[in-house]
């Protein structure tokens, strides 16, 4: 498989990846060790009254609205 960029002149992370690598970030350089939805509801979102923006979802809301995501295999990717 073939760079989408010419390696060095750009970065970028898999979607289903990312996430977990800004929460990470988060924990690890809030005191109170929050992740990323905590961090943003309780800093940004609350203290401006803000309630249309959200990372993450609740378990209802990723049961009803979230597509499931099929890895492809080995072999499809090597094709």
């Amino acid at each position: 498989m073939r760079p989408v960029w010419v390696p060095g002149t750009n970065c970028g992370y898999h979607a289903l990846t990312i996430g977990f690598l800004i929460d990470q970030i988060v924990r690890r350089i809030d005191e109170k060790k929050r992740g990323i939805t905590e961090f943003l509801r309780e800093e940004i979102l609350d203290k401006y009254g803000i309630d249309e923006l959200c990372i993450g979802l609740t378990d209802e809301q990723q049961n009803k609205n979230v597509a499931t995501l099929i890895q492809p295999s080995d072999e499809e990717l090597l094709a």
